[in-house]
């Protein structure tokens, strides 16, 4: 009477990048595979992360993996170049994973909610070697090249991120069904294991850092918030008047002298709506009292880019300032709200232009 022989051990890795990163073009990673895997130079592209499976039998058929929670329809949000306006949008992106062995490109798909077999139709994916890797990226293929601008962050929309994933492949000594293998991320054992880290329920941005192609200025812009008043009163922000609140300062070095130099400038807030809101101590959830925002005199309307020029360096360096100010929306909701601190939080977003 023969044992059965013991069934080759078959074990899973999976290697989040540390820094997440947009570009147009293939990462390095999968930089010999772009071509087979159809990735273009106009495809903006982030590497994730590279799960790697490993078996002592050199036979590995049908790797398969299982995403949980992914949306069906994933998308960035972020600023964009769109017919030469700066607008903020939200863009469609895909999952996809590209598999290689040693060194040779097996395969690319995209994941969807649910089972995907990394290896469709490739029977003993290994052929003699002893592991197989899958990198799996976030890509939009429609856009092309200059919609996404550099210095931008692109923010996955979808609340539970990219979800997680399980892995499965079919049992090297023949038989029905697949035989799950536990994912070791970060020196742990798990059975799934998340696409991305997402910490505290929030989804980590990802900057578009761009090149120096994308960045063909010998000047340098230092843009600063000074004067940031600590509060106000509301009165001073009604009936015709508007309560300073900040100073935008900004500073351009190594400029050509008496050249013009530009940067467009928006504000925007983590607020929904169109416009601005100041919330009863500070909580998103309590009373709101809309309100406008001006820079030198000038409505900025949330979310929108607006020149900033007349900017002249006459020796190569200068700093401008101007000053921010408010002014609270009157009407029921003033009339109605209850005592109290009323505050916003607001990002300024600045792009660098050339010189004129």
């Amino acid at each position: 009477m023969f044992a059965d022989p013991p069934n080759p051990t078959t074990t899973s890795i999976y290697v989040q990048q540390p820094t997440l990163q947009f570009q147009y073009g293939a990462p390095s990673a999968i930089a010999a595979y772009a071509s087979s895997a159809g990735i273009q130079n106009t495809h903006f592209v982030a590497h994730l992360g590279t799960l790697t499976i490993t078996t002592e039998g050199n036979n590995l058929k049908d790797p398969n993996l299982y995403a949980i929670n992914m949306d069906t329809n994933i998308s960035i949000s972020g600023y964009v170049n769109y017919d030469g306006q700066y607008v903020l949008a939200e863009t469609p992106v895909e999952v996809w994973a590209i598999t290689q062995v040693g060194g040779v490109f097996k395969s690319v798909v995209q994941l969807q909610n649910g089972s995907t077999n990394l290896a469709p139709n490739a029977g003993n994916i290994l052929n003699n070697q002893s592991s197989m890797s899958s990198y799996i990226i976030l890509i939009n293929t429609t856009k092309g090249y200059g919609y996404f601008i550099p210095g931008m962050v692109y923010t996955i929309t979808n609340s539970n991120g990219l979800g997680s994933f399980t892995v499965s492949v079919d049992p090297q000594g023949g038989g029905s069904g697949s035989v799950p293998v536990p994912i070791v991320v970060d020196g742990q054992v798990l059975p799934e294991a998340p696409i991305i880290n997402v910490g505290g329920d929030v989804t980590p941005d990802i900057p578009f850092e761009g090149d120096d192609d994308d960045y063909p200025f010998t000047h340098e812009f230092l843009f600063s918030i000074v004067s940031n008043v600590d509060s106000f009163d509301l009165y001073d922000a009604i009936g015709g008047r508007k309560a300073a609140i900040a100073t935008a300062q900004l500073q351009v070095s190594y400029g050509v002298p008496n050249k013009e130099y530009r940067v467009q400038i928006a504000f925007t807030s983590s607020a929904p709506g169109e416009l601005f809101e100041m919330h009863l101590n500070g909580d998103p959830s309590q009373y709101p009292l809309p309100y406008y925002l001006y820079l030198d005199g000038e409505y900025m309307p949330k979310n929108v880019f607006t020149l900033w020029d007349g900017i002249f360096a006459p020796t190569g360096n200068t700093m401008v300032q101007r000053p921010i100010t408010v002014v609270v929306q009157e009407g029921t909701l003033l009339d109605g709200a209850p005592q109290g601190a009323y505050s916003d939080t607001v990002t300024v977003l600045i792009i660098p232009l050339d010189s004129i």
